[in-house]
């Protein structure tokens, strides 16, 4: 893969994987170069063929699980039960109740 580096005018710098520069003219891009731009070289006889890599998009409908968790507790309601009572966890309230007893 190879990305532009410099843009100078009508002179396009690609960085090459093997550490080298090659050098483009701008009329013979098919896109608007921006440096960072990550492109492909593709060398037929004496032309050199720069094209844009292309970034896959992930529609959002298909994307995948999407999970959102909020442990905030600023707009926590108590629970209420049957005869507008509170609930209660009851593993808590026999704790409680053991260890105030023993006191």
């Amino acid at each position: 893969m190879a990305k532009i580096i410099k843009i100078d005018g009508e002179v396009v710098s690609i960085g090459t994987n093997d550490g080298g520069i090659r050098e483009v003219r701008t009329t013979d891009l098919t896109f608007t170069p921006v440096l960072g731009d990550e492109v492909e070289l593709y060398e037929a006889e004496n032309n050199l063929i720069v094209t844009k890599k292309e970034e896959k998009k992930i529609e959002s409908s298909n994307s995948g699980i999407n999970i959102n968790v909020s442990n905030s507790q600023a707009n926590a309601q108590p629970i209420y039960v049957a005869n507008n009572t509170k609930a209660v966890n009851k593993v808590v309230y026999c704790l409680l109740a053991f260890f105030l007893r023993l006191q």
